[in-house]
């Protein structure tokens, strides 16, 4: 069986070994970095944004439109996108032509997205973990425990183990090295952000709020349905995990323009 881990930057990719001084390009804390700019990679292709693809789009909005406002509607009428897009569209077709348009930019931002995750994930790979912070170190591995159990549809850890049929030595070794993998990832990219002077700021941060909060408004919702206020409290909530994610962001941005791509 397979286990996923979500992290940062979505990678756990690591390579064993060290680092040479000559090919150390940052020399953090806790971690070493090679050279991450004026690379040769090739880059992930966008999927086709066609009509199968928007047939199958319009599909799950209709069906989500059906379970917001409990109706059994079979195909968007020209009625409904007028309330869905408060007026902004008057035709079905228009708002599809629309939608097609918004989707075909956003896979090539998705391939743009898995390319530069390619590229953190070879740099990560290339770096050599030096250390860590305890206090991380206990952070990580109780999201790492939590991930592996129910990021894989586990009820408990005890489910875990006895479904993998690990030994208890097993299972501390993987989580073990599954927290040094995701530990090495944050510090690379924390390492790069600060020597590119990547943090988001005050604005990014506004910004990407108003986006995601809009976002949730053209699924159909509105700012009194629960769900809406539901993701503006998370947002709020949890503003320094998203500031780490802008972070992480802004890195592989960074990473994407810098390296040479075909």
């Amino acid at each position: 069986m397979t286990l996923f881990l979500a992290v940062t930057g979505g990678l756990l990719s690591i390579r064993t070994g060290q680092l040479s001084a000559e090919r150390t390009v940052i020399a953090a804390k806790y971690v070493a970095v090679p050279n991450y700019t004026g690379r040769n990679f090739t880059g992930i292709k966008s999927q086709a944004v066609d009509e199968a693809y928007m047939d199958n789009l319009m599909s799950e909005m209709l069906t989500a439109y059906n379970e917001i406002r409990g109706t059994g509607y079979d195909v968007w009428t020209d009625e409904q996108v007028k309330y869905t897009t408060q007026g902004m569209y008057m035709k079905e077709a228009d708002w599809r032509a629309y939608l097609q348009e918004k989707y075909a930019e956003i896979e090539k931002q998705y391939a743009k997205d898995d390319t530069a995750r390619m590229i953190l994930s070879e740099i990560v790979s290339e770096s050599e973990l030096l250390g860590y912070n305890e206090l991380d170190y206990a952070d990580m591995e109780a999201s790492v425990i939590g991930q592996l159990i129910y990021g894989n549809g586990f009820a408990s850890e005890e489910e875990m183990v006895k479904s993998l049929e690990l030994s208890e030595e097993e299972y501390q070794n993987m989580v073990e090295e599954y927290t040094l993998q995701s530990l090495k990832i944050d510090y690379v990219t924390e390492a790069i952000a600060e020597a590119e002077d990547l943090q988001p700021s005050e604005a990014e941060l506004e910004a990407a709020k108003k986006e995601h909060m809009e976002g949730v408004l053209e699924m159909g919702y509105t700012e009194d349905d629960d769900y809406y206020k539901e993701e503006l409290e998370h947002w709020e909530n949890e503003e320094d995990d998203y500031r780490l994610f802008l972070m992480a962001e802004a890195v592989k941005d960074f990473l994407y323009e810098n390296n040479h791509i075909s």
